[in-house]
């Protein structure tokens, strides 16, 4: 077999595998009655917190009907809070997304500037339901179950590099990279030097043995998320990141999101009048609720025993 026909077998078989994983993925959500959704790829830019790839719309009547610069998004997550406030419960869905940057070292062997994730977002929820929900998926895709550990970021970094990465300051974290013969220089940016020292010494050790929950981050990681007092006295971020092989397959949140209350019915029925006074002052009301993102094409390495997400694609990252 030439060169030419091995691609085109080894495509095939991912397309194939992509289908299955798909067929399996649906089934899951159609057992627990999660609502399928679909929204859009394009957005305004005044929507998106970090515009991936700017594009010109030539549309015909679109240009009539705004002037706003539009984006391929990097994560469906605005439109879809949007759907939850109106009520429609559990949802998910599969979609492209389009990252901000990726590093040029690691473009062919886990990133991708175009990829396929799975959104899925669950009202009121919590955080341990969010580890067990994401269990139960993967259970149904491997046919098996796992065991996880579940660890802390600050017990991850501790545990690699001996540093609480919560309470180290900037010239502790430059002397730890000068000695771990780490060459960048992020001047007195702090949390630059942190995810710098995870990437290259944290995140490849994790998930060997076992999967592993990575949990309890520190705030600025992850700035929508809920947070809490560990028992160390420090506020992190209720957020995990789930790891396999080394491999960073999904990430979970608590979150809230704002459900805007002016369109409200013209007799609300309110249990008292404390409560109607204070929703129309507010016109808004909190919405608790949990998020996974899960990255398709990196399962897929998992299931296919692949090293580079390339060999998972369909089509190649850059067509000829």
């Amino acid at each position: 077999m030439n060169a030419t026909s091995s691609q085109l077998s080894g495509r095939l078989q991912a397309i194939r595998a992509r289908a299955i994983l798909y067929q399996h993925i649906r089934e899951f959500f159609s057992q627990r009655q999660v609502l399928e959704v679909e929204t859009p790829v394009l957005q305004s830019v005044q929507n998106s917190n970090n515009p991936a790839i700017i594009v010109q719309r030539q549309i015909i009547g679109e240009a009539q009907r705004s002037d706003l610069p539009t984006c391929l998004h990097t994560s469906p997550a605005f439109a879809m809070q949007q759907l939850l406030t109106c009520g429609c419960g559990a949802i998910y869905q599969i979609c492209k997304v389009f990252p901000h940057s990726i590093k040029a070292h690691e473009q062919q062997r886990k990133h991708s500037s175009e990829f396929s994730m799975l959104a899925w977002y669950t009202p009121d929820t919590t955080f341990a339901q969010l580890m067990q929900d994401i269990d139960e998926l993967l259970a149904h895709v491997f046919g098996y179950r796992v065991d996880f550990e579940v660890i802390s970021y600050q017990h991850a970094f501790m545990r690699r590099l001996d540093i609480n990465p919560h309470r180290a300051e900037i010239k502790q974290l430059k002397e730890l990279a000068r000695r771990v013969g780490l060459n960048v220089n992020y001047g007195e940016d702090r949390m630059a030097w942190l995810e710098a020292l995870f990437c290259h010494f944290v995140e490849p050790t994790l998930g060997y043995n076992q999967p592993v929950f990575l949990t309890d981050f520190p705030l600025e990681m992850a700035a929508t998320a809920q947070s809490k007092v560990n028992d160390d006295g420090i506020t992190v971020a209720t957020k995990f990141d789930l790891y396999i092989d080394g491999l960073k397959l999904a990430s979970g949140q608590q979150m809230h999101i704002e459900q805007s209350l002016n369109h409200m019915p013209e007799n609300p029925k309110l249990e008292n009048q404390i409560l109607e006074n204070e929703i129309l002052e507010n016109q808004h009301t909190v919405l608790p609720h949990g998020r996974i993102l899960l990255g398709l094409d990196r399962l897929l390495m998992l299931l296919m025993d692949k090293r580079r997400i390339d060999q998972v694609m369909s089509f190649p990252v850059y067509p000829d």
